[in-house]
Parts: structure tokens; C-alpha cells; sequence
């Protein structure tokens, strides 16, 4: 197994062993271990979606703040990676996505499905199977919302890896789970999010 390579994703592994821990020394315990790629968007309706209180890292609620123009400028962390643009690919996957996921393990927990009750840890990757770079992310916005984002390119990110796109076959194979929202309607979604919330949830 590859170990984590920042803080953020140790926390994570290090939450994984205690639930791990907790199901070897309680049998009654059944746990899912749910690994997200990069959950974005809001629900279509507009009225929930994300807007960290704290300074935002992650590349939508970035963008969010500057289409609210709260940020003059967002900077992309390298452009020299080996990837086909230069800037870091990642899986993106729609919020209402995963809640469906969600939805569809705790339906085969309560129904005590064979393939999750065979041992009381499971573990599913949730994600499109699909990579794009950031600079891929900051055109569809674009195009997908006919606006223009003023972004310039800074040194690399301590922490950032080039690539991260995890197998997430495992949970279609054995649920069905498979997430149905394309990256234009994630763009669409997050940008009716911030035309509904101009001055953000905390603002209102």
C-alpha cells in the first residue's frame, strides 16, 4: 500500500486504522470505508453547496470565491508536471454523486449483502475513473458558464502529487454504484450555487 504523501492524507489513513481497529475488536461492528476523490458542485437546486468558513485549498471553492470576486486572482501551483498541459490531474466527483453512493452501502448494509457481510470491513474508491488537470477544470468552467476567470500560474505545492486517480471499478462491480454527472454539469452546478449565495452562505 502507497503511504500518504501530506498530512491531509495521513489524518485520513490514520481515521481508517482506528475504525479498522474498532471492527477487529467488536465483531457487532460492520464499516465501510468510503475514499473519496474530489467531491465538488452543489445540489442542482442551488441551495446547498460548498463555502468553507477557513481560507479555501481546494480548486472549486477557489473558484467559487472569484467569481464572487472576494478573490481578484487565483494561482495554479506549477505548470511544469509531466502531464499533457503541465498542471495536476485529479478525479472530480459531483456532491449528489456521492450521496447516492452512500445511499447504496448503507441499502446493502441494512439488507446484510453477501459481499459486504463476508467480513465486516469494506473498502470502495468513489470517483469517476476519469483524470483532469486543473487548467482542463478552469476552461469548462469557463465554457460551461460563458465567463472568463483571471488565474496565473505560481511554484508547485509542497504535498501535491502529479497525478491522482484511483481504481474506483470496485464499488460499480459489486453495488452498481456508478456516478452519472459529467464535469460540465459539476461547473454548471457550482457556479448556480454562487449566483444563488453572491455574498456566500455565512453572508446572508
Amino acid at each position: 500500500m502507497l503511504f500518504p504523501i501530506n498530512p491531509y492524507g495521513r489524518s485520513k489513513l490514520f481515521i481508517e486504522h482506528m475504525l479498522k481497529d474498532t471492527a477487529v475488536a467488536n465483531k457487532d461492528f460492520k464499516i465501510a470505508l468510503l475514499r473519496y476523490c474530489n467531491p465538488v458542485a452543489a445540489h442542482p437546486s442551488g441551495k446547498i453547496g460548498e463555502d468553507p468558513f477557513l481560507k479555501p485549498t481546494n480548486l472549486f471553492p477557489i473558484i467559487q470565491n472569484l467569481v464572487r470576486g472576494t478573490l481578484k486572482e487565483m494561482k495554479i501551483f506549477g505548470k511544469d508536471y509531466p502531464t499533457k498541459d503541465g498542471t495536476c490531474i485529479r478525479d472530480y466527483i459531483h456532491v449528489t454523486d456521492i450521496a447516492q453512493g452512500h445511499i447504496i452501502v448503507l441499502n446493502a448494509f441494512e439488507k446484510e449483502n453477501e459481499k459486504l457481510f463476508n467480513e465486516n470491513i469494506v473498502i470502495y474508491n468513489m470517483g469517476t475513473n476519469k483524470g483532469f488537470s486543473v487548467k482542463e477544470v478552469i476552461e469548462m468552467y469557463e465554457k460551461a458558464n460563458g465567463i472568463k476567470l483571471n488565474y496565473t500560474y505560481g511554484e508547485r505545492r509542497s504535498g501535491d502529487a502529479t497525478i491522482a486517480l484511483p481504481d474506483c471499478s470496485k464499488i460499480q462491480k459489486e453495488l452498481g454504484w456508478t456516478p452519472k454527472i459529467g464535469l460540465e454539469q459539476m461547473c454548471k452546478d457550482s457556479y448556480n450555487f454562487v449566483k444563488m449565495h453572491p455574498n456566500g452562505l455565512y453572508n446572508e
